[in-house]
């Protein structure tokens, strides 16, 4: 293991604490990499439902997917 030691993630908070430190360091480390961005958006999405996601990343695909889905809309259609 090269000496270094594992952390679990064991919870939801854990996990996007775990986030915010590789976004941190590569932030410092490596300030051109775009992976603190694509952390810092995954962050955001965490407690979002697939839909929420769905529409946050791809907003031209969710009446697809609720065709898909069979989800009614908030109208009830």
């Amino acid at each position: 293991m090269n000496g270094r030691s594992t952390t679990d993630v064991n919870s939801r908070e854990n996990a996007i604490r775990t986030l915010e430190t590789i976004a941190t360091w590569f932030r410092t480390h490596e300030p051109s990499s775009p992976v603190p961005l694509l952390l810092d958006r995954a962050r955001r999405l965490v407690s979002r439902s697939f839909m929420e996601v769905l529409a946050d990343i791809a907003p031209d695909s969710v009446a697809q997917a609720r065709l898909i889905g069979g989800i009614k809309n908030d109208e009830g259609q």
